[in-house]
């Protein structure tokens, strides 16, 4: 691909946002189908089946009696290489440019016709190196966000560990394991949201009664299931928040690699 062909006209920046949403759609759906079949191999011996396959002008064709389908391709570009080659290529017309400006005094129509060409694709390359610096600058935000998040939550961790650890130091009897199993389930029932909600006092002296337990100890314990649940609350957060982080980084590399410049689409007619 000579890569100053991509047109003017195209916004790189845009391409890189819609892409998905184009590519789900289901004019893109119908145009796959149709480049799947135009390259799946054919079944000559079946003349339902059979179809012609061309190729003009850079579409495809398939054809049988009824139909004709043309097939207009998607392009990409990878827009790590792209911008590679850009800047060497701008670097090449710059050069030739001011070569023709330091000898304008003996220019010829050729040479006047040559620099439009090079300043005009001096333009192309500069307008779509500063939309991929862009999306650098956008992925780059976004990016940090997520990660400026990661580390508040790492810091949430730390600290609701440290307390939990804190409020188990206090703890002066071990209870059985039914018997947190029974205070866990009270919490449960007066959770609201995704936050545990102590239990009132007067509760918890009725099911320190009910399991032969200290009240004063029974609300350490209480304390320290509630940091437990904080505690894992904050890992899901964590967890679910890589899922994001690594879906942007594969998005991106997906993106960077195979980036839509030219919408594709098919047309169907009556022979």
């Amino acid at each position: 691909m000579e890569i100053s062909k991509i047109p003017y006209e195209v916004d790189l920046v845009k391409m890189y946002e819609e892409q998905d949403t184009i590519m789900n759609s289901e004019e893109y759906q119908k145009y796959f189908r149709y480049l799947v079949r135009y390259f799946e191999k054919s079944d000559s011996k079946s003349k339902k089946n059979y179809v012609s396959k061309n190729s003009v002008d850079g579409d495809f064709l398939l054809q049988n009696q009824k139909n004709e389908i043309k097939i207009h391709p998607a392009k990409f570009v990878n827009i790590d290489i792209y911008r590679m080659e850009a800047l060497e290529e701008l670097n090449d017309i710059l050069y030739q440019l001011s070569f023709l400006i330091e000898n304008r005094d003996n220019i010829t129509d050729e040479e006047r016709s040559q620099f439009e060409i090079l300043k005009n694709n001096y333009i192309i390359l500069k307008k779509h190196l500063d939309e991929i610096k862009q999306i650098d600058k956008n992925y780059d935000s976004r990016m940090e966000k997520l990660y400026d998040e990661k580390l508040q939550i790492f810091i949430e961790l730390s600290l609701k560990l440290q307390q939990r650890e804190e409020i188990y130091a206090k703890i002066t009897s071990q209870i059985k394991v039914h018997d947190k199993n029974r205070l866990a389930e009270e919490l449960t029932i007066v959770k609201k949201g995704d936050k545990m909600t102590r239990l009132e006092l007067s509760k918890l002296k009725e099911l320190g009664a009910e399991l032969k337990i200290n009240t004063s100890e029974l609300e350490k314990w209480m304390d320290w299931i509630i940091a437990c649940y904080d505690y894992l609350f904050i890992k899901k957060k964590l967890r679910e928040l890589d899922r994001i982080i690594d879906y942007e980084l594969s998005i991106h590399k997906q993106k960077s690699t195979n980036l839509l410049y030219e919408v594709p689409y098919s047309e169907k007619k009556k022979m």
